[in-house]
């Protein structure tokens, strides 16, 4: 399981980043203890923002996993440590909310919002199911020569033969364009994952040249640039 770096919000500040812009949470220290919230009086604050779906258990999951750390009271050896919250909490648990609803998972979201990595790229990681299919698109690639005559014109020719009954013409323009609309469209992750996987299709469709049995690499290269950017 990941291990979150834990931070001692009454004694240091914690930053963590928004869009890639930073931020900071002031330690308990440094703010004024007036501005302090209970977890419940959080709560309730959240529910006038609009925001009922966040519950206790959240809030102190968040808390121990790192993402959302709390400020914390003594309340003697027997009992938790009572959670405080800030006004600043809230703008944590928008983004939060937020990166779950685009299926973010919490290690993901500790790595964007705390070491300041980049969504797309880990949108892109996740895109691939698993370690070993990473590996074997790997594989592919280093070998693309050896698979060209053997994988990859065989496949090329079978979509042409399905694709092209109900289109007379696959050209270079063609497949621009419907990445230009893909790219535009307000698709959920599925939808990216399937379009985009017929996109590469069409794509290694448009670079091979059937009068001389020829793959343009770079062409293909060019096209998957563009479809990536999606993430």
């Amino acid at each position: 399981m990941k291990s979150y770096k834990k931070i001692d919000m009454n004694n240091d500040n914690a930053y963590y980043f928004i869009n890639k812009v930073k931020h900071t949470l002031t330690s308990k220290n440094n703010i004024n203890k007036n501005d302090l919230m209970s977890i419940g009086e959080f709560i309730d604050l959240l529910k006038c923002e609009g925001i009922s779906d966040v519950t206790f258990k959240n809030m102190r999951d968040w808390d121990n996993k790192g993402i959302l750390p709390a400020y914390r009271v003594p309340q003697g050896k027997s009992r938790e440590d009572v959670r405080y919250y800030s006004n600043e909490h809230l703008n944590m648990v928008k983004e939060i909310l937020y990166l779950k609803s685009v299926g973010l998972e919490l290690p993901d979201i500790y790595k964007i919002m705390f070491e300041n990595e980049d969504a797309n790229i880990i949108f892109l990681y996740k895109s691939v199911k698993n370690l070993e299919d990473f590996k074997r698109m790997k594989d592919v690639i280093k070998n693309i020569d050896e698979m060209e005559k053997e994988l990859i014109v065989p496949i090329i020719k079978n979509i042409k033969n399905e694709f092209i009954k109900n289109n007379d013409k696959i050209d270079e323009s063609y497949i621009k364009k419907l990445i230009f609309n893909y790219k535009n469209a307000d698709l959920d992750s599925e939808d990216i994952t399937m379009l985009s996987f017929i996109l590469m299709l069409l794509s290694a469709f448009s670079s091979y040249n059937e009068e001389d049995n020829s793959f343009d690499k770079k062409k293909f290269s060019d096209f998957m640039t563009d479809i990536i950017s999606k993430y």
